[in-house]
């Protein structure tokens, strides 16, 4: 008899145990689940720049939508820039420069950064049905800190040439160099160059945005 209950402890503990390594177990695949669903969201936060700082810190310097039917909220806009009311990527109201320009033409704007870093473009574009760029056609995305000297954006390039797309793209962001951070003299430009009248491409939805500087945080650069 003792050595049945001795017998019947043992199976008993060994149950208890098995229950044990197998929860243990469960836990441990888990775990690495979890562990791997960690490593890939740091993995891609880090490929798309995401960060929960910046996130909270963001502010909107600028945007226009072209909501107000005209270019009331731009500092300039050359003659063959117009505002019109079809297809536009939000709203009612979107941009267009269409024609020979006879050089360049322009749609420009200053915004202060001061007090900002990390400053950001964002905008929508597409063509005409029918009426795309050509490779001698362009539309440059430039940037200032003066009026005077301009630089265009390269991280990514931003050079619109030689396409013709009815759907509108919107841009990722675009992280504009340092010299646009904390600046009050900064302005950008949309600068097209056409030469038939059938081209034309159509703007929506800009935007320049940054992140408020913390006190005593240095401006990189």
């Amino acid at each position: 008899m003792r050595k049945k209950k001795i017998k019947k402890k043992i199976a008993k503990q060994g149950a208890v145990y098995m229950m044990f390594a197998a929860i243990n177990f469960g836990w441990l695949k888990n775990f690495k689940r979890i562990f791997v669903g960690l490593m890939v969201f740091v993995l891609v936060a880090t490929i798309t720049n995401f960060s929960f700082y910046n996130s909270a810190n963001a502010a909107s310097l600028f945007s226009d939508g072209f909501e107000s039917g005209d270019f009331s909220n731009w500092d300039s806009a050359d003659d063959k820039w117009e505002v019109t009311s079809t297809s536009a990527n939000e709203g009612t109201e979107k941009a267009k420069v269409k024609g020979n320009t006879s050089g360049d033409n322009n749609l420009e704007h200053s915004v202060s950064t001061a007090g900002y870093s990390n400053v950001t473009l964002t905008y929508a574009y597409r063509t005409g049905s029918g009426k795309g760029l050509e490779d001698d056609d362009h539309v440059y995305v430039e940037w200032s800190t003066d009026g005077s000297t301009w630089e265009s954006v390269t991280d990514p390039v931003t050079d619109h040439t030689d396409f013709e797309s009815t759907v509108w793209t919107v841009t990722s962001l675009i992280d504009l160099p340092s010299e646009a951070d904390d600046n009050s003299e900064f302005q950008f430009r949309f600068r097209a160059n056409f030469n038939t009248g059938n081209d034309e491409f159509w703007l929506d939805s800009v935007e320049i945005a940054g992140d408020i500087l913390e006190e005593d945080e240095p401006v990189s650069g």
